[in-house]
């Protein structure tokens, strides 16, 4: 009886030593390796340098910072910051905002190297981060109703004047809206534009197409 007693007694302590399946570490030919996605970033900063230049010499922006964000999936993000001197009012930076980012997507989604390294393709405008800082003197000590600052972030874009900064009781000092009601809104700003030229063609001059002009000595 007493040996019997003994054999129960060490199958039960036996069993309480071992580990459980969920505890145990997996083996080594088991582990699935992590995947490093292979990211060309010579060539995202390529099209990054390119796409600032054109800024640069068309509007005017300076390309301050920029990067580009990726996981195990690929790219998932590319940040740009501009600055600029000028000055500029809602309907300018809103159109501005929307040709700025359909003409960097389109750049990103024709490239043949990077679109298969994005994340998903392809890339829409709540994968970019644009910013855009205006440090004008005559917005910052004169009149502070022209934008300051115009940003996009996740599919957002939102547009703050120097009110914000100096006083934030004033006029509407901020605006948000949608990407896609900042695009609707220059398509048919556009569209109406055309339109109107198309109605009201300019009127001819009463003296012609012929002008004087002296004669040099």
């Amino acid at each position: 009886m007493r040996f019997i007693f003994l054999m129960l007694l060490t199958l039960v302590l036996t069993s309480c030593s071992a580990i459980p399946d969920w505890m145990a570490p997996t083996p080594p030919w088991k582990r699935v390796k992590k995947v490093i996605p292979v990211i060309h970033s010579e060539e995202a900063t390529s099209v990054v340098q390119r796409y600032a230049v054109q800024m640069e010499y068309e509007n005017n922006l300076h390309l301050e910072h920029a990067k580009t964000c990726y996981n195990e999936e690929g790219i998932t993000k590319i940040q740009l910051e501009f600055i600029t001197q000028d000055l500029i009012e809602l309907c300018d930076a809103r159109k501005l905002i929307v040709d700025m980012t359909e003409n960097f997507l389109g750049k990103l989604n024709q490239d043949t190297i990077l679109g298969p390294e994005f994340a998903a393709f392809p890339m829409r405008p709540e994968n970019l981060e644009i910013y855009i800082v205006y440090e004008s003197y005559f917005g910052k000590y004169v009149d502070p109703r022209y934008l300051y600052w115009i940003n996009l972030e996740e599919g957002t874009v939102s547009f703050y004047t120097w009110e914000l900064k100096y006083d934030a009781n004033r006029c509407w000092k901020c605006k948000k809206e949608a990407y896609g009601t900042s695009r609707e809104i220059v398509l048919y700003q556009h569209a109406a534009e055309l339109e109107y030229e198309d109605l009201n063609p300019p009127k001819k001059s009463a003296f012609g197409s012929e002008r004087y002009y002296p004669e040099d000595d």
